[in-house]
């Protein structure tokens, strides 16, 4: 028996309590509104990409990427990533360096082509007797939309094929 059928016994059984009982009300809609439908723009956005071999970009380019997985608000093309809604994103991103490859670059977070601050990872990667992976993150305001986002990179990257089934990078990209 819920609280409410409690109640609701207790009031039937004894005439003129009800105005005893602070918490109790006999009509429904007043006490106990019913519940909205979530709206549309609390449907999360959400994006899944990834980079396979061989991963190439010019120096002061984007690395470019492929959707694996995507709300659908979220458009990839190349080096390139448009956010379709405004608000706050938590983006991550790695880079997988197999033991042959060498590499020395800075990546950095590009939105609407002005480089994000504290995104900059230092890679420097000599050893090719070892494999290296290379992680950022950030937390991005996105006051307008579109926006597009981008993984620079200030040197030429040219990793080659191992094997083709090596995902070389990823990110993910969550609005918050």
């Amino acid at each position: 028996m819920t609280q409410r059928e409690f109640l609701q016994l207790v009031a039937e059984n004894y005439p003129g309590i009800e105005a005893r009982l602070p918490f109790y009300c006999s009509c429904y809609s007043p006490c106990f509104p019913t519940p909205q439908p979530i709206s549309p723009s609390a449907t999360p956005t959400y994006a899944f990409l990834t980079a396979s071999t061989p991963l190439t970009a010019v120096a002061g380019n984007g690395i470019a990427f492929t959707v694996r997985n995507t709300s659908g608000d979220i458009f990839v093309s190349g080096d390139t990533i448009t956010l379709q809604k405004p608000g706050v994103y938590a983006v991550t991103y790695n880079l997988n360096l197999p033991y042959a490859t060498t590499l020395s670059t800075q990546l950095t977070l590009q939105l609407n082509g002005a480089r994000v601050a504290g995104t900059q990872v230092h890679v420097n990667k000599t050893d090719t007797a070892s494999s290296n992976t290379v992680f950022g993150q950030a937390i991005l305001t996105v006051p307008t939309a579109p926006a597009t986002l981008r993984l620079i990179s200030s040197a030429a990257i040219n990793i080659p094929v191992e094997s083709n089934a090596d995902i070389l990078a990823t990110m993910n990209i969550i609005r918050l």
